[in-house]
């Protein structure tokens, strides 16, 4: 199952696997700013060569061109959210919260944990843009979301 949108420079993607192999997940670069939820799975995560941890709330942040991968450590169903965003597409005030990508080594820092993020559950807060998709246009919610997102990973970054 995946929900999907795609507007104006953002991605946004909920999915689930019930099965997910580990041929379905390849290491890989992209042109734009990545930030994935990790929900639920037996998982962890190489960027750049580091390995890392998955806790349900924590989330990835990848620059564009930081090489990673999904790494399945069991056959548990594997949901995540995952936004792709270029920059030319956030509002300026945003732009300036993108150090948190770009202000540390390849492959350092990518992961904050739930408790490090000063309150926001991730998780939480992206099912609700999927609920207030019928309320307010999606992109405004995805907007308000990664504002937040932002605001958690810089301070806690």
């Amino acid at each position: 199952m995946a929900l999907q949108y795609q507007c104006d420079g953002i991605r946004f993607v909920h999915s689930k696997q019930a099965h997910p192999t580990e041929g379905e997940f390849d290491l890989h670069v992209h042109d734009s700013y990545e930030i994935l939820c990790f929900v639920s799975g037996n998982t962890g995560y190489l960027v750049e060569g580091r390995e890392y941890n998955m806790h349900p709330g924590c989330l990835m942040l990848m620059r564009p061109a930081e090489a990673h991968k999904l790494l399945l450590r069991g056959d548990a169903e594997y949901e995540r959210y995952i936004i792709n965003f270029r920059a030319d597409a956030l509002p300026p005030f945003l732009q300036e919260l993108l150090g948190v990508f770009h202000d540390r080594a390849l492959g350092e820092k990518n992961r904050y944990l739930i408790h490090e993020l000063n309150g926001v559950d991730p998780v939480s807060l992206l099912q609700r843009v999927q609920q207030q998709s019928d309320v307010i246009p999606l992109r405004v919610a995805l907007l308000s979301a990664l504002s937040a997102l932002l605001c958690a990973t810089n301070v806690a970054f």
